[in-house]
Protein backbone atom coordinates (compact mmCIF):
# COMPACT_ATOMS: atom_id res chain seq x y z
CA UNK A 1 0.00 0.00 0.00
CA UNK A 2 1.56 3.48 -0.76
CA UNK A 3 1.88 5.19 2.28
CA UNK A 4 4.98 7.95 1.83
CA UNK A 5 5.51 9.31 4.55
CA UNK A 6 6.99 13.23 4.55
CA UNK A 7 10.01 14.87 5.54
CA UNK A 8 10.86 17.93 7.14
CA UNK A 9 9.42 20.80 9.14
CA UNK A 10 8.66 23.38 11.39
CA UNK A 11 6.39 26.57 10.85
CA UNK A 12 8.78 29.04 10.16
CA UNK A 13 9.78 30.59 6.96
CA UNK A 14 12.77 32.60 7.27
CA UNK A 15 15.43 31.59 4.45
CA UNK A 16 18.45 30.54 5.79
CA UNK A 17 21.86 31.49 4.87
CA UNK A 18 23.06 29.06 2.61
CA UNK A 19 27.06 28.33 1.99
CA UNK A 20 28.23 27.29 -1.61
CA UNK A 21 31.37 25.71 0.38
CA UNK A 22 29.31 23.46 2.77
CA UNK A 23 29.71 20.30 2.18
CA UNK A 24 28.11 16.99 3.80
CA UNK A 25 29.18 13.18 3.73
CA UNK A 26 27.14 11.83 6.27
CA UNK A 27 23.68 12.36 7.16
CA UNK A 28 21.72 10.98 10.58
CA UNK A 29 18.11 10.94 11.24
CA UNK A 30 15.82 10.08 14.00
CA UNK A 31 12.35 9.46 13.02
CA UNK A 32 8.91 8.89 15.49
CA UNK A 33 5.74 8.12 14.55
CA UNK A 34 2.39 6.62 16.21
CA UNK A 35 -0.04 4.95 14.10
CA UNK A 36 -3.83 4.62 15.29
CA UNK A 37 -6.13 2.38 13.85
CA UNK A 38 -10.03 2.68 14.28
CA UNK A 39 -9.86 -1.01 15.48
CA UNK A 40 -7.63 -0.12 18.48
CA UNK A 41 -4.43 -1.00 17.04
CA UNK A 42 -1.66 1.35 17.83
CA UNK A 43 2.02 0.98 16.45
CA UNK A 44 4.79 2.79 18.00
CA UNK A 45 8.08 3.22 16.38
CA UNK A 46 11.20 4.88 16.93
CA UNK A 47 13.56 4.61 13.92
CA UNK A 48 17.65 5.83 13.78
CA UNK A 49 19.43 6.33 10.16
CA UNK A 50 22.60 6.92 9.26
CA UNK A 51 23.34 7.58 5.43
CA UNK A 52 27.17 7.67 4.04
CA UNK A 53 27.49 9.29 0.97
CA UNK A 54 30.22 7.91 -1.36
CA UNK A 55 31.51 11.76 -2.46
CA UNK A 56 30.97 14.96 -0.68
CA UNK A 57 27.35 16.29 -1.22
CA UNK A 58 27.28 20.37 -1.83
CA UNK A 59 25.16 22.62 0.00
CA UNK A 60 24.01 24.91 -2.47
CA UNK A 61 20.92 27.71 -2.32
CA UNK A 62 20.21 27.12 -5.60
CA UNK A 63 18.81 23.19 -5.38
CA UNK A 64 15.88 22.63 -2.79
CA UNK A 65 17.26 20.83 0.23
CA UNK A 66 15.86 17.66 0.38
CA UNK A 67 17.26 16.88 -3.43
CA UNK A 68 21.00 17.73 -3.20
CA UNK A 69 22.41 14.08 -3.39
CA UNK A 70 19.29 13.50 -6.11
CA UNK A 71 20.46 16.37 -8.39
CA UNK A 72 24.26 16.01 -7.22
CA UNK A 73 23.71 12.18 -8.37
CA UNK A 74 25.98 11.14 -5.50
CA UNK A 75 25.57 7.34 -4.88
CA UNK A 76 25.12 6.74 -0.31
CA UNK A 77 25.11 3.13 1.69
CA UNK A 78 22.74 3.38 4.72
CA UNK A 79 21.95 1.68 7.72
CA UNK A 80 18.79 1.44 10.11
CA UNK A 81 17.42 0.48 13.38
CA UNK A 82 13.75 0.62 14.43
CA UNK A 83 12.44 0.07 18.07
CA UNK A 84 8.47 -0.09 17.44
CA UNK A 85 5.51 -1.18 19.84
CA UNK A 86 2.16 -2.96 18.50
CA UNK A 87 -1.02 -3.65 20.60
CA UNK A 88 -4.30 -4.04 19.80
CA UNK A 89 -7.04 -6.67 21.79
CA UNK A 90 -5.94 -9.45 20.41
CA UNK A 91 -2.24 -9.09 21.47
CA UNK A 92 -0.57 -7.28 24.00
CA UNK A 93 1.08 -4.71 23.71
CA UNK A 94 5.05 -6.19 22.35
CA UNK A 95 8.54 -5.05 20.96
CA UNK A 96 9.35 -5.78 16.96
CA UNK A 97 13.34 -4.42 15.98
CA UNK A 98 13.31 -3.83 12.05
CA UNK A 99 16.81 -3.76 11.02
CA UNK A 100 17.15 -2.08 7.70
CA UNK A 101 20.49 -1.29 5.17
CA UNK A 102 20.01 0.00 2.16
CA UNK A 103 21.83 1.35 -1.04
CA UNK A 104 21.51 4.12 -3.56
CA UNK A 105 24.21 4.04 -6.67
CA UNK A 106 24.01 6.53 -9.55
CA UNK A 107 25.84 5.74 -12.32
CA UNK A 108 26.00 7.92 -15.34
CA UNK A 109 22.33 8.45 -15.96
CA UNK A 110 20.81 5.26 -14.17
CA UNK A 111 20.57 4.81 -11.24
CA UNK A 112 20.37 1.23 -8.55
CA UNK A 113 18.44 0.90 -5.52
CA UNK A 114 18.67 -2.26 -2.89
CA UNK A 115 17.71 -3.05 -0.13
CA UNK A 116 17.05 -5.24 3.09
CA UNK A 117 14.89 -5.43 5.99
CA UNK A 118 14.22 -8.33 8.55
CA UNK A 119 12.99 -8.65 11.71
CA UNK A 120 11.41 -11.49 14.14
CA UNK A 121 9.11 -11.30 17.40
CA UNK A 122 6.41 -13.19 19.60
CA UNK A 123 3.57 -11.02 20.77
CA UNK A 124 1.84 -12.14 23.83
CA UNK A 125 -2.01 -13.24 22.91
CA UNK A 126 -4.06 -11.14 24.91
CA UNK A 127 -7.19 -13.22 26.11
CA UNK A 128 -4.30 -16.41 26.91
CA UNK A 129 -1.48 -14.39 27.97
CA UNK A 130 0.64 -18.06 28.29
CA UNK A 131 0.37 -18.36 24.55
CA UNK A 132 2.18 -16.23 21.84
CA UNK A 133 1.89 -15.96 17.79
CA UNK A 134 5.23 -15.24 16.09
CA UNK A 135 6.04 -13.61 13.43
CA UNK A 136 8.94 -13.37 11.26
CA UNK A 137 9.50 -11.06 8.49
CA UNK A 138 11.70 -10.03 5.60
CA UNK A 139 11.71 -7.71 2.55
CA UNK A 140 13.96 -7.60 -0.38
CA UNK A 141 13.98 -4.89 -2.82
CA UNK A 142 15.76 -4.19 -6.13
CA UNK A 143 15.11 -0.77 -8.74
CA UNK A 144 16.20 0.13 -11.57
CA UNK A 145 15.89 4.16 -13.05
CA UNK A 146 17.41 6.29 -15.64
CA UNK A 147 16.95 10.14 -15.91
CA UNK A 148 15.15 10.82 -18.81
CA UNK A 149 16.07 14.89 -18.59
CA UNK A 150 18.49 16.02 -16.22
CA UNK A 151 16.13 16.13 -13.44
CA UNK A 152 13.49 13.67 -14.17
CA UNK A 153 13.97 10.29 -13.81
CA UNK A 154 12.07 6.58 -14.48
CA UNK A 155 12.68 4.50 -11.87
CA UNK A 156 11.20 0.77 -11.73
CA UNK A 157 11.11 -1.14 -8.86
CA UNK A 158 10.65 -4.92 -7.13
CA UNK A 159 9.41 -5.25 -3.47
CA UNK A 160 9.30 -8.82 -2.10
CA UNK A 161 8.19 -9.47 1.38
CA UNK A 162 8.13 -12.85 3.02
CA UNK A 163 5.53 -13.51 6.50
CA UNK A 164 6.25 -16.70 7.83
CA UNK A 165 4.22 -17.18 11.39
CA UNK A 166 4.09 -19.28 14.45
CA UNK A 167 2.32 -20.67 17.35
CA UNK A 168 1.86 -22.78 20.48
CA UNK A 169 -1.94 -22.18 19.97
CA UNK A 170 -2.48 -25.46 18.02
CA UNK A 171 -4.07 -23.33 15.19
CA UNK A 172 -2.40 -23.48 11.68
CA UNK A 173 -1.16 -20.44 10.37
CA UNK A 174 -0.78 -19.69 6.70
CA UNK A 175 2.76 -18.46 5.76
CA UNK A 176 2.12 -14.86 3.56
CA UNK A 177 4.24 -13.49 0.97
CA UNK A 178 3.79 -9.65 -0.36
CA UNK A 179 5.19 -9.36 -4.16
CA UNK A 180 5.10 -5.48 -5.25
CA UNK A 181 6.22 -4.16 -8.31
CA UNK A 182 6.07 0.12 -9.04
CA UNK A 183 6.60 2.57 -11.29
CA UNK A 184 7.51 5.82 -10.22
CA UNK A 185 8.48 9.14 -12.01
CA UNK A 186 10.32 11.81 -10.05
CA UNK A 187 10.80 15.59 -11.48
CA UNK A 188 12.42 18.53 -9.85
CA UNK A 189 11.73 21.78 -11.61
CA UNK A 190 12.67 25.22 -11.26
CA UNK A 191 9.65 27.82 -11.11
CA UNK A 192 11.37 31.63 -10.31
CA UNK A 193 13.77 33.16 -7.39
CA UNK A 194 14.77 29.90 -6.14
CA UNK A 195 11.55 28.44 -5.70
CA UNK A 196 11.03 24.56 -7.01
CA UNK A 197 8.09 21.97 -7.61
CA UNK A 198 9.04 18.28 -6.90
CA UNK A 199 6.26 16.06 -8.49
CA UNK A 200 5.90 12.18 -7.60
CA UNK A 201 4.22 10.36 -10.08
CA UNK A 202 3.54 6.13 -9.19
CA UNK A 203 1.77 3.27 -10.56
CA UNK A 204 2.39 -0.21 -7.99
CA UNK A 205 0.72 -3.57 -8.39
CA UNK A 206 0.58 -5.69 -5.29
CA UNK A 207 0.01 -9.22 -5.06
CA UNK A 208 -0.60 -10.92 -1.97
CA UNK A 209 -0.53 -14.93 -1.39
CA UNK A 210 -1.16 -17.27 1.40
CA UNK A 211 -4.55 -19.10 1.65
CA UNK A 212 -6.09 -17.03 -1.33
CA UNK A 213 -4.24 -14.59 -3.75
CA UNK A 214 -5.01 -11.05 -3.95
CA UNK A 215 -4.42 -8.63 -6.46
CA UNK A 216 -4.43 -4.90 -5.82
CA UNK A 217 -3.89 -1.58 -8.23
CA UNK A 218 -2.69 1.55 -6.42
CA UNK A 219 -2.07 4.87 -7.69
CA UNK A 220 -0.34 7.60 -6.35
CA UNK A 221 0.68 11.35 -6.84
CA UNK A 222 2.66 14.07 -4.79
CA UNK A 223 3.83 17.38 -4.74
CA UNK A 224 6.92 19.68 -2.91
CA UNK A 225 6.56 23.10 -3.55
CA UNK A 226 9.98 24.91 -2.21
CA UNK A 227 8.94 28.48 -1.80
CA UNK A 228 12.62 28.74 -1.17
CA UNK A 229 15.40 25.78 -0.63
CA UNK A 230 15.35 25.50 2.80
CA UNK A 231 11.65 24.64 3.40
CA UNK A 232 8.40 23.19 1.31
CA UNK A 233 5.24 22.28 1.90
CA UNK A 234 3.72 19.07 0.84
CA UNK A 235 0.70 17.14 0.01
CA UNK A 236 0.09 13.64 -1.65
CA UNK A 237 -3.15 11.43 -2.61
CA UNK A 238 -3.09 7.98 -3.59
CA UNK A 239 -5.88 5.31 -4.18
CA UNK A 240 -6.11 1.63 -4.16
CA UNK A 241 -8.61 -0.53 -5.79
CA UNK A 242 -8.77 -4.63 -6.57
CA UNK A 243 -9.02 -8.27 -4.28
CA UNK A 244 -8.03 -7.29 -1.21
CA UNK A 245 -10.73 -5.10 0.62
CA UNK A 246 -8.60 -4.34 3.56
CA UNK A 247 -6.21 -2.37 1.41
CA UNK A 248 -8.63 -0.86 -1.03
CA UNK A 249 -9.05 3.00 -0.17
CA UNK A 250 -7.94 6.57 -0.13
CA UNK A 251 -4.27 7.66 1.31
CA UNK A 252 -3.71 11.50 2.15
CA UNK A 253 -0.69 12.73 3.51
CA UNK A 254 0.36 16.07 4.52
CA UNK A 255 3.91 17.82 5.24
CA UNK A 256 6.26 20.29 5.63
CA UNK A 257 9.52 20.77 5.57
CA UNK A 258 12.14 23.28 7.30
CA UNK A 259 15.93 23.48 8.00
CA UNK A 260 16.88 25.71 10.71
CA UNK A 261 20.49 25.28 9.22
CA UNK A 262 21.99 24.13 6.02
CA UNK A 263 23.25 21.05 8.20
CA UNK A 264 19.98 20.95 11.31
CA UNK A 265 16.09 20.08 10.27
CA UNK A 266 12.84 19.12 11.54
CA UNK A 267 10.00 16.88 10.00
CA UNK A 268 6.55 16.64 10.00
CA UNK A 269 4.25 14.91 8.39
CA UNK A 270 0.52 13.09 8.71
CA UNK A 271 -1.25 10.57 6.43
CA UNK A 272 -5.09 9.25 6.44
CA UNK A 273 -6.06 6.01 5.34
CA UNK A 274 -9.96 5.61 4.70
CA UNK A 275 -10.78 2.17 4.07
CA UNK A 276 -13.66 1.63 1.32
CA UNK A 277 -15.13 -1.27 3.01
CA UNK A 278 -15.89 0.15 6.85
CA UNK A 279 -16.21 -3.38 8.11
CA UNK A 280 -12.36 -4.19 7.37
CA UNK A 281 -11.39 -1.56 10.25
CA UNK A 282 -8.13 -0.60 8.53
CA UNK A 283 -8.47 3.13 8.74
CA UNK A 284 -5.45 4.81 10.26
CA UNK A 285 -4.32 7.93 10.54
CA UNK A 286 -0.14 8.18 10.79
CA UNK A 287 2.06 11.40 12.52
CA UNK A 288 5.54 11.33 12.05
CA UNK A 289 8.63 14.03 13.58
CA UNK A 290 11.68 13.93 12.30
CA UNK A 291 15.11 15.07 13.17
CA UNK A 292 18.25 15.16 10.97
CA UNK A 293 21.71 16.21 10.77
CA UNK A 294 24.47 16.72 7.88
CA UNK A 295 27.90 16.20 8.54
Amino acid sequence: MFKKTVAVAMLGFSVVAFAESENYNFETLATSFNQSYVDSTAVNNMAYSGRYYLMPVTIRKSEPFAELDYLQRVSSISLEYSDGKLANQYLVRGDYKPRTINGTFYINDFILALSNTAWDTKFTLANAPAYYYGFDVKTDSIGIGYFIEPKTSVFLNYTKSNIDYSTDVGTTLTDKAITTNTVYLHSVRSIEDNSFLVMDFSYAQIKSEAAASNTNNEYGLSAKYYPAPNYYVMSGYAINGGDDQSAKGKTVTFGLGYLFTPRLGVLISNSTFDVDDSSQKTDYIKTSVAFGYRF
